[in-house]
């Protein structure tokens, strides 16, 4: 009888180690990131699971860029609070769901600024004096904060 237990607690907790969340929705897109701590231009993969999304990019076959949100954004291992990310990412104090609002190609701060196109939006928010231009074109993003030299462009692959 001991054995059985055993061997039933071991079975859930060799499964329980290898249960991993269920994917959404899986999207390829072509990713540029220039901030002060990541400058990297390739190809993506972004995945969606019920609660968090991770953005990977590979290189001969070694990943070269985990990003990993949701309670917290872990950056290639390391996590952080949402706030102190965007503080070293973006260089400035943004809201926590900026970057989930950016990988999600939805407008950000509120819609503030928001200008409807033919085939998206554009939103140029000011800072201090500072610009951001931030536009959505189809299925792709801009986001430019000049001051900060920050740049982040995605352009995803199919529909979006």
């Amino acid at each position: 009888m001991r054995e059985i237990v055993l061997f039933i607690f071991t079975l859930i907790f060799i499964s329980g180690c290898t249960i991993k969340p269920e994917v959404k929705e899986s999207q390829s897109a072509q990713l540029l990131i220039k901030t002060p701590i990541i400058k990297i231009s390739d190809f993506a993969l972004i995945k969606t699971h019920s609660s968090s999304k991770r953005v990977y990019v590979l290189n001969a076959g070694q990943k070269v860029l985990d990003i990993l949100i949701s309670d917290k954004i872990c950056l290639n291992g390391p996590c952080f609070e949402k706030l102190n990310f965007n503080n070293r990412f973006f260089q400035r104090t943004h809201y926590e769901n900026i970057f989930e609002e950016i990988l999600n190609l939805e407008p950000i701060y509120d819609s503030k600024n928001l200008i409807k196109t033919k085939n998206g939006f554009i939103q140029n928010i000011e800072f201090n004096n500072e610009l951001i231009s931030y536009e959505k074109i189809n299925s792709g993003i801009r986001y430019q904060d000049r001051a900060k030299n920050i740049l982040i462009i995605i352009d995803f692959k199919g529909d979006k």
